[in-house]
């Protein structure tokens, strides 16, 4: 039922195939925290009780507190509060690119940046940092990338996966609904 949708935290995939299906670090649906490793603290990328996005490193009891509703963990974090992160060049490597944001406003922006194909040369750290902030972003975060790199719009998948297979089975995402 979602007209929208993004790859979003990392995942197990034993042997390199595409067919993770356990989220690694932190998810969280509905309040509720599906999954959760060992870490005392995870770099949390979530929206709480008021649709808000929020960024930073929680407990799970501070995940609780805080009423994240729903989460992930990945790094870096592109912007925290209106101030962009400093990234230098090729920063992270050129790959396919996710990432995530906010505007003041309450807008949702989601990017993707295709890669690894010829005349798709993919993004740095800085690349999405830039273009986060260029659209307004003040809270932005990057996903899973590489192979994981997937958008989908109305049902179609709108960019181009560089996995061999095409885009691949995660066990999490963002989805508009």
């Amino acid at each position: 039922g979602a007209v929208a949708g993004i790859n979003a935290g990392g995942f197990d995939d034993p042997g390199g195939r595409g067919s993770g299906n356990f989220p690694t670090f932190l998810c969280v649906k509905d309040y509720e925290i599906l999954f959760a490793d060992q870490n005392e603290k995870h770099n949390v990328i979530g929206f709480n009780k008021d649709n808000v996005l929020v960024l930073g490193q929680f407990t799970k009891e501070e995940i609780v507190a805080n009423h994240i509703r729903d989460a992930v963990s990945f790094k870096p974090f592109l912007i925290i509060n209106g101030k962009k992160s400093t990234f230098y060049g090729a920063s992270g490597g050129v790959d396919p690119r996710a990432a995530i944001g906010q505007t003041a406003d309450g807008t949702v922006l989601l990017l993707t940046i295709d890669g690894r194909q010829l005349g798709m040369e993919g993004g740095s750290m800085k690349t999405i940092a830039d273009l986060m902030w260029e659209y307004g972003a003040i809270t932005a975060a990057n996903l899973d990338g590489g192979s994981s790199t997937t958008m989908v719009l109305d049902g179609k998948v709108i960019n181009k996966p560089c996995g061999p297979a095409g885009a691949r089975f995660l066990p999490n995402a963002w989805l508009v609904f």
